[in-house]
């Protein structure tokens, strides 16, 4: 195969003026050399990429008690570390990411949870995942049982404090927050936090218990018109439908 190559190659050089046999015998070598040479730079470059994903899984089971907060390994930083060739991506080893997911699920024992997106690994510790369907789901029930007695918007800062009244008394031992039934504001509740772009960032206080703060949820809004009360309302409505799928 290979000296049926060289033939080729030599006809074309011929064909193209080159006429001294020895000169295009040792191109040819030197272009097999040169293509040799980058096939051993792939596989190297291969064999770097899988290493370095590996490593970076250990170390993400090295500190998993210390994540906290959804996690990220973008392609982008590992294909920088493989800069040899630039012709070698991650999409490459798609079939290794989903082999390294599910060694890594595995490893945590449901610890965590792992969707992979294009090329990006995405993990996220379970006890998020519950933290963030607790909040939407008492942030939809406080909400959706309750009067508002007073709403205050800054439409320059974005900032909001809606104040309420719980009108159902079981919403307490549903979610086990504590109920002082002798104070005056027993039931008052308190939404507030700012509203930038289409992101609403949201806390709520019951009496005196702070239940949640920090709660980041899309902001649905039928109208223009539509006030902050019926914005907050609609938005974390879909918010728990969304993460508890009601």
């Amino acid at each position: 195969m290979n000296k049926m190559k060289e033939d080729l190659f030599i006809s074309i050089m011929q064909k193209n003026g080159v006429s001294d046999e020895t000169s295009i015998h040792n191109a040819y070598l030197d272009i097999l050399h040169e293509i040799e040479k980058e096939n051993v730079v792939k596989k190297e470059c291969k064999s770097k990429l899988e290493k370095m994903v590996y490593k970076l899984i250990r170390d993400i089971l090295a500190f998993r008690i210390a994540m906290n907060a959804p996690f990220f390994l973008y392609k982008n930083y590992l294909e920088k570390k493989c800069s040899q060739n630039k012709d070698i991506f991650l999409w490459q080893f798609a079939d290794n990411l989903n082999a390294y997911a599910a060694l890594l699920k595995s490893n945590l024992a449901g610890r965590i949870r792992i969707r992979i997106v294009d090329n990006d690994i995405k993990i996220i510790p379970t006890s998020l995942i519950k933290e963030m369907k607790r909040v939407a789901s008492i942030g939809a029930d406080a909400i959706n049982n309750c009067i508002f007695d007073n709403v205050e918007y800054d439409t320059i800062t974005g900032r909001f404090t809606v104040i309420a009244n719980i009108i159902d008394g079981a919403f307490f031992e549903r979610h086990g927050i504590s109920y002082y039934f002798r104070e005056a504001d027993a039931r008052k509740a308190v939404f507030s936090g700012s509203l930038k772009g289409q992101k609403i960032k949201l806390g709520l206080m019951v009496n005196r218990d702070e239940i949640f703060t920090d709660f980041e949820i899309e902001m649905v809004q039928k109208s223009e018109e539509t006030g902050i009360s019926v914005i907050l309302r609609d938005s974390i409505n879909k918010a728990n439908e969304v993460i508890n799928g009601k």
